[in-house]
């Protein structure tokens, strides 16, 4: 009998420490998924434990916490195109030169690299803009370094000019960007969505790789532009070396125009390369820890 009554005890704690759970986690509303990234990217003379090979490529790890609470549409997207292998071999970049100057940002996700030169990723379906001017309030996360967030476009036709407008709210897909410093005109403007440890090394050997020695590629986009959200827009995307580029002669080269969006126009990418010219920081996997 006293056996009975111990286990019952037993059985009676156990379930007052899983209520308990339940209800700490009610209480912060917190609903955290972390995920990993293993990274590639050429060593400009860092010492680190990674494992190194030959020609000073480090094969890192970065960690990032996803915050399905606060963001969960977004997260629930970027989870599943981490488990199709979406992020797998794109490559980090910034953006710089003309309208689209945006030097305090890290991007990732939208192009790829390989001995051919660099191409666009799959393009994904747009997601409504989970924070304060897209109409939902959630993610508190403000845009600063150690913090992600979902890229979309920044300008579109609104009646006379190009301005932040309701076309442009809604425009991201699967493209993350990791502002390098505060970026104050972003909040309530953009989903944040993740953030991470600046201190690591894989984000050190990321700056450090932009920095040291990068190559320019223009991006332009050519055809006509229709009403289609999917497949740009009905526009062809093409990559080039910057001293390959030539506008004037590029026949149907696009300029938005009324209530196209400004994102297809010509912009600048600089990608890191390593001393040999070779493209590095790509993203060799990610997974869900």
């Amino acid at each position: 009998m006293n056996s009975i009554k111990k286990i019952l005890v037993n059985i009676i704690a156990l379930m007052l420490v899983v209520v308990s759970c339940f209800a700490m986690t009610a209480c912060t509303g917190e609903d955290i998924v972390q995920v990993e990234l293993t990274i590639s990217v050429y060593n400009y003379g860092e010492d680190l434990e990674d494992e190194t090979d030959d020609e000073g490529v480090e094969t890192v790890k970065l960690n990032v916490d996803l915050y399905r609470h606060l963001a969960p549409n977004t997260v629930k997207q970027i989870l599943n195109y981490i488990k199709a292998g979406y992020y797998n071999e794109t490559v980090f970049y910034k953006i710089d030169g003309g309208e689209n100057n945006f030097p305090g940002q890290i991007m990732l996700g939208d192009l790829k690299a390989d001995a051919n030169g660099v191409t666009q990723n799959d393009i994904m379906p747009t997601i409504k803009g989970e924070f304060e001017h897209g109409g939902v309030t959630g993610s508190n996360l403000t845009a600063k370094k150690g913090s992600i967030g979902l890229w979309r476009n920044w300008y579109g036709w609104n009646d006379q000019s190009y301005d932040v407008s309701n076309d442009s709210m809604h425009t991201g897909r699967a493209t993350w960007f990791m502002p390098t410093k505060t970026l104050s005109s972003y909040n309530g403007w953009f989903c944040i969505f993740a953030q991470f440890d600046t201190s690591s090394d894989a984000y050190e050997l990321i700056e450090t790789a932009l920095d040291q020695n990068k190559e320019e590629y223009v991006i332009y986009y050519t055809g006509e532009y229709t009403a289609d959200n999917n497949n740009n827009n009905g526009l062809t995307f093409n990559c080039v070396p910057a001293d390959e580029y030539d506008a004037e002669a590029i026949d149907s080269l696009f300029e938005a125009e009324d209530n196209q969006l400004t994102c297809y126009n010509p912009y600048t990418v600089q990608i890191p390369v390593d001393k040999s010219g070779n493209v590095t920081a790509k993203v060799t996997s990610v997974k869900v820890k």
